[in-house]
């Protein structure tokens, strides 16, 4: 009978301490744990910016999946990310078919921001979502809480929802370049807009915008690469709703403001532009002309 105690009171310490593991392992894992919704879905992840976050690259089933590579204003991958393969040049860095502002680069259409029909976010994940602006990264960048986990970035927002972002690397002709000079693991994504420094008004027609993602925190930076080249894509969605085909923002204030100018198409485009009281654009803007 003793024996039989003492087996039962091992039994019990034993279960016990298996217990108290699975509960330490539980919580361990919940700082790895973040919003996991299909970015597929009309569903999106609201940080407490000024836009909605996408869970998956395009392309990902599963956040932590490094999804498909796109050149800028392509919307299929591909096998090979250089200037011959580009959709919109003629084989070269200087022969741009379109969004040009420069004769340098090619034919000038003036078009800076990509259109929806060559945004990936929008052909693939439906017209409510977009490629997110240089800004709206920068939002991310700097008012979420970004915290280095199993092959990315988990980035948790103001309001604690959080996304993840996986670390892929680049793509550049037929290789995928996953690591940085100095061997670390890195990542990059597109803006929706061609490349230009902070302060800068002119735009670099053979550069698009993106966000690099270091495997330090510290050496993450915005900047512009080669629009051939091969990058991730995270898809971001407008707040608020729309009036007659207008998007709109509650700001908290008297009246909602739309998201674009008139005739603008993305918040950065400039839009058309009117004589006060006019409601149709002209050539020329003058006394002689004024209604």
């Amino acid at each position: 009978m003793m024996n039989l105690k003492l087996i039962e009171k091992l039994f019990i310490l034993l279960f016990l301490g298996f217990s108290l593991c699975a509960v330490q392992a539980c919580d361990d894992d919940d700082d790895d744990k973040f919003e996991n919704v299909n970015n597929n879905n009309d569903e999106a992840v609201d940080l407490g910016l000024s836009v909605k976050w996408a869970t998956c690259n395009i392309g990902a089933s599963s956040p932590e999946e490094i999804g498909d590579y796109f050149a800028w204003g392509e919307t299929e991958p591909k096998k090979d990310y250089s200037w011959e393969t580009y959709k919109w040049s003629k084989g070269t860095d200087h022969t741009m078919t379109k969004y040009c502002t420069d004769s340098y680069y090619g034919t000038v259409d003036n078009k800076a921001m990509l259109d929806s029909s060559d945004d990936v976010a929008t052909v693939r994940c439906g017209s409510n979502w977009r490629m997110p602006s240089q800004m709206e990264w920068r939002e991310l960048y700097e008012q979420c809480t970004w915290s280095r986990i199993k092959n990315g970035y988990k980035v948790v927002g103001p309001n604690g929802k959080s996304i993840f972002l996986p670390l892929g690397g680049t793509y550049e002709g037929t290789i995928l370049e996953e690591y940085d000079e100095d061997g670390n693991l890195h990542g990059q994504y597109w803006a929706y807009s061609l490349g230009y420094e902070d302060g800068d008004e002119d735009f670099d027609n053979n550069d698009a915008s993106r966000f690099f993602m270091a495997n330090e925190m510290s050496d993450c930076y915005f900047g512009d690469a080669d629009r051939c080249c091969g990058l991730n894509v995270r898809a971001v969605q407008e707040k608020g709703g729309i009036v007659q085909n207008h998007k709109y923002v509650d700001l908290g204030l008297s009246v909602k403001w739309a998201t674009c100018n008139v005739g603008a198409s993305k918040p950065e485009d400039y839009g058309d532009y009117y004589a006060w009281g006019e409601t149709t654009t002209k050539s020329d803007y003058d006394w002689d002309t004024y209604k």
